[in-house]
């Protein structure tokens, strides 16, 4: 049996047994008001002597869409994302949004 958890909290969403459109409202109800786990400084997060943390990688984006990026962080202070932030969780629902795709359809 599988289960679904958000990958920001680790919070329960669904399971094998639930339906689609179940999934979708849970997922969604979930979104409004999930807070990332805040993580202590540990050794697997520690910088390196290049000041990268391990299991990092660069990623170059356009320079118009890390606008974009800022001017909707500006505009919405409530969510309280830093840029680096706010493009981990766009790169991670759209995971879990493929991964919804492509699981096996319940009857």
């Amino acid at each position: 049996m599988s289960h679904f958890v958000c990958s920001r909290c680790g919070a329960f969403i669904a399971d094998d047994d639930t339906s689609d459109s179940q999934f979708q409202e849970n997922y969604r109800r979930h979104q409004q008001t999930c807070k990332p786990k805040q993580v202590g400084k540990s050794a697997e997060s520690s910088e390196t002597k290049h000041g990268k943390r391990p299991g990092r990688k660069g990623i170059r984006l356009p320079e118009p869409m890390v606008e974009e990026v800022d001017r909707l962080i500006e505009a919405h202070p409530e969510m309280a994302y830093t840029r680096q932030q706010f493009i981990e969780t766009a790169v991670r629902e759209k995971i879990e949004r493929v991964k919804l795709l492509n699981r096996p359809r319940g009857s």
